[in-house]
């Protein structure tokens, strides 16, 4: 059986486990007073939904010759301070936490895409690239 939640709830919960309570749970089984609050949480929460993952290129220069690997970072984890999200986009790229076949995880001496620039992965930090900047 699931559980019921009340209306102010759900207005008190933190965004992800709202999001978790509104996939998560029929609508159907809900009494007729907490339905339509359901169901406009849903609606919004679609339409954010290109918001909730954004994703990177990070060029695999160490290992791969340059192959582009896809990083995805959930919106929640980017505060908009560049060294912040570039550290997000370096964790998100280990293998250990989102696998990509053919693909080894983001380290040092590759470069990531972000915001219409490249950053090299420093053995501390990250460098960012000029345009005549191909390798390292």
């Amino acid at each position: 059986m699931q559980r019921h939640y009340e209306i102010r709830e759900l207005r008190a919960m933190p965004w992800i486990e709202l999001i978790e309570v509104a996939f998560k749970y029929d609508i159907a089984d809900y009494p007729y007073h907490d339905v339509s609050h359901i169901t406009l949480m849903r609606r919004i929460l679609l339409a954010q939904r290109v918001y909730f993952d954004r994703e990177f290129e990070v060029e695999m220069r160490a290992f791969q010759a340059g192959v582009i690997r896809p990083v995805r970072v959930p919106s929640r984890e980017l505060t908009g301070e560049m060294v912040h999200d570039l550290e997000r986009v370096f964790y998100w790229g280990q293998n250990d936490f989102q696998p990509v076949a053919g693909r080894c995880s983001v380290s040092c001496g590759d470069v990531i895409r972000f915001d219409g620039n490249r950053f090299w992965v420093a053995p501390v930090g990250f460098e960012q690239l000029t345009e005549g900047e191909l390798t390292r």
